[in-house]
């Protein structure tokens, strides 16, 4: 029996998707669609994802604005349509209830989640569906399954309503709808139950959680304005870190070198054609193309130099 099972209900809910108070709620506990990036898993934040999300939670950076991006509204104008298609013959052929009531765990009080519908599984009964709307490029990362950061939405909806199943459909390209049913996995229970515990302890706590520095954690963690002072970093890793930094950068600078020559050679001969084609196939096209006008507004950000010891040679 798992930890959501040992009650009649295992969940409560606390309000819905929709509603003005919702994103003020998700600070209260970690979302499903949270969960690979408090796990440093989410291909977006890398492993420095628990420091970012930790700097959301607490209040020390605003989380991303997410509802004015192009991809996210037609996510939700196609999460009914994805929800009605998936409940077809064609597809699952199941019986599906639309929702976006946000859910809290019983068991676990910091894990949360809103779902998109409920759908009737023959063996499992009721279990919480996810529908995706997913651009045709990143169609690849579905061959073998949801990728790792839905994978990981689908356990910890689990986590919250206990069920032994998950199912998700995504619409892929604007023109297929892939399904499938997630079992739940223990192994990633217990990965989620033990770190997500420490994690909002970290949060509870104001400390922050271990983790990959990345540059986007830094961001999150030291924001602009903030510095002052002067630390010593003691110690030849330190050293150690320094002298390979400056390696990577000269390893850049001639590679840019070597790419702009290589890059001014063939347009140097194609010249004023528009195209030129080698001899195995390869085409290369050189273009007049037309630019609009941007206009950057003013912001304040940091940066970090380099200053050398007297006697070191540039």
């Amino acid at each position: 029996m798992n930890a959501a099972e040992q009650i009649a209900h295992p969940f409560e809910v606390v309000g819905a998707g929709d509603d003005k108070d919702w994103q003020g709620r998700r600070l209260l506990g970690v979302g499903a669609s949270e969960a690979a990036m408090m796990l440093g898993l989410h291909p977006r934040h890398g492993e420095g994802g628990p420091a970012v999300l930790w700097a959301w939670k607490t209040g020390r950076q605003e989380p991303e604005p997410l509802d004015d991006l192009e991809f996210i509204q037609w996510g939700h104008v196609m999460e009914p349509v994805i929800v009605e298609q998936y409940s077809t013959r064609r597809y699952s052929g199941r019986r599906v209830e639309k929702t976006h009531d946000q859910l809290r765990s019983l068991v676990h009080g910091w894990a949360l989640c809103t779902l998109d519908a409920w759908t009737w599984h023959p063996e499992h009964g009721r279990i919480p569906l996810e529908a995706k709307n997913v651009a045709g490029y990143q169609a690849e990362r579905w061959v073998d399954g949801p990728p790792i950061e839905m994978w990981w939405q689908l356990q910890h909806q689990m986590l919250v309503t206990g069920t032994a199943m998950s199912s998700i459909a995504a619409c892929v390209g604007g023109n297929a709808l892939w399904w499938e049913d997630v079992p739940r996995d223990e192994g990633a229970q217990r990965t989620l139950i033990a770190r997500g515990a420490a994690f909002w302890s970290c949060v509870r706590e104001d400390h922050v959680p271990l983790h990959v520095p990345t540059l986007a954690s830094v961001r999150a963690l030291y924001p602009v304005g903030s510095e002052s002072g002067a630390v010593q970093l003691t110690g030849d890793g330190w050293t150690a870190v320094d002298a390979r930094l400056c390696e990577v950068k000269q390893q850049l600078r001639s590679l840019e070198e070597e790419r702009a020559s290589l890059e001014a050679k063939i347009k140097d001969a194609i010249g004023n054609h528009a195209a030129a084609s080698l001899d195995d196939g390869v085409i290369y096209t050189h273009k007049t193309q037309r630019r609009a006008e941007v206009t950057t507004p003013a912001c304040e950000f940091k940066v970090m130099r380099r200053k050398a010891p007297k006697g070191e040679r540039q």
